[in-house]
């Protein structure tokens, strides 16, 4: 049985970064993105028209960065 919720186009998906989107790491220079993940954000914001967006506490030009070509809404350095 799969319980996980599925995806309508109404929907938008407000995402993670650091544990989410990537492992944490020691050391903010030593995060790396797992090769799909950009692959899987980009057919993400296809089926959600757009609505596909990046938090973290991180500024929005690391997380730029780190998902180039990708380029997604994102809000960067919550919790300051």
């Amino acid at each position: 049985m799969n319980d996980a919720p599925q995806l309508e186009p109404d929907m938008a998906l407000f995402l993670d970064f650091d544990g989410t989107l990537t492992e944490l790491a020691p050391r903010p220079e030593e995060v790396q993105v797992a090769s799909d993940v950009v692959s899987s954000l980009q057919q993400l914001q296809t089926r959600l028209d757009g609505a596909v967006a990046v938090i973290s506490g991180r500024p929005i030009a690391q997380i730029d960065d780190f998902l180039a070509p990708l380029h997604l809404p994102a809000a960067g350095l919550h919790g300051l």
